[in-house]
């Protein structure tokens, strides 16, 4: 009886952990399907070319000093979308340019895909906490902001990278 009790307990610590990470888990699910999508439809080497353009992208987007002057659109929710336009445009020259060099072989499995997409996923979750705050499109739960501190992001930064390294 005791132990039917402990397996209970436990499945009711794990509904609750879900409770609180149910709507990041569907947001970066969604995120994550989507991208395996992209990258099994237009291969490994497009989607290593937009993670290494991703770095430099932001480094750009932060610095570039006229940047301001291309955001436009007044409101929350139009503002992050012209702040996302605006670096999407950066990150498809960018892109274009790694692409170029990227050759990758034809052999690729739907493993590798995916630990692409999934370090794909944390770049774009990293970058809604560095660069663009995408609060108005979705906020993620404390518990999970609790996950990417400020002193945490560096580690994040280089997650995607090692996750490239094994693929």
């Amino acid at each position: 009886m005791a132990s039917m009790h402990n397996i209970l307990g436990s499945g009711l610590k794990i509904f609750g952990y879900f409770r609180y990470f149910s709507s990041d888990t569907l947001f970066i699910g969604s995120l994550f399907i989507l991208i395996l999508a992209f990258s099994l439809y237009f291969g490994r080497g497009r989607l290593v070319s937009i993670i290494l353009a991703f770095y430099p992208t932001t480094l750009i987007y932060k610095t570039f000093p006229y940047i301001d002057k291309l955001i436009v659109l007044k409101g929350d929710f139009a503002q992050v979308i012209n702040e996302l336009l605006v670096f999407s445009i950066i990150l498809v020259l960018i892109t274009i340019i790694i692409d170029r060099f990227i050759k990758a072989d034809g052999n690729t499995s739907i493993l590798r895909l995916s630990f692409l997409s999934l370090a794909f996923v944390l770049l774009i979750i990293v970058f809604s906490y560095t660069t663009i705050n995408y609060d108005v499109l979705h906020n993620y739960s404390e518990q999970f902001d609790s996950l990417f501190t400020q002193n945490r992001l560096i580690w994040w930064n280089l997650v995607p990278v090692a996750l490239l390294m094994l693929v």
